[in-house]
């Protein structure tokens, strides 16, 4: 049967493998020249995974605390994983500007934010639906 959490693990899933495929494929043999195309390829990496992190910390949640326990969390869980794992991506983008190879960018930041605000509407959305985190499992 499928249970309403799945959709947040779908999310995660294609932002994981979105990231990937971009990473390894699409912004590795890009030679083009349009600043849009250049401009999309440099925030996705940021962009992806702080809609997909939230996701997949969201749904586990039950699984870490105990299902009684995230009821009571349920609630502000949303809020917890949104700012742990943005909180998470803007240090590592923070931390490049110390690494002899690191490239920090204030676009990163800003789309690891859109990010989490991305996480929150598809959070607001789902729970509409199908209610919170310890109601749905």
């Amino acid at each position: 049967m499928f249970k309403p959490s799945y959709w947040y693990y779908i999310v995660f899933a294609v932002c994981f493998l979105g990231f990937t495929y971009l990473e390894d494929y699409v912004r590795a043999s890009y030679e083009g020249s349009s600043a849009i195309i250049t401009y999309i390829l440099g925030f996705i990496p940021n962009y992806l995974p702080a809609v997909g992190i939230p996701c997949f910390f969201y749904v586990a949640l039950p699984h870490i605390f105990g299902k009684k326990h995230s009821i009571t969390l349920s609630k502000i869980a949303q809020i917890y994983v949104v700012i742990f794992s943005c909180f998470g991506l803007i240090a590592w983008e923070f931390t490049q500007i110390l690494l002899p190879l690191g490239t920090f960018d204030w676009h990163d930041v800003l789309w690891t934010l859109f990010g989490g605000i991305t996480f929150y509407a598809i959070w607001k959305i789902h729970s509409n639906k199908y209610g919170t985190v310890g109601n749905f499992e």
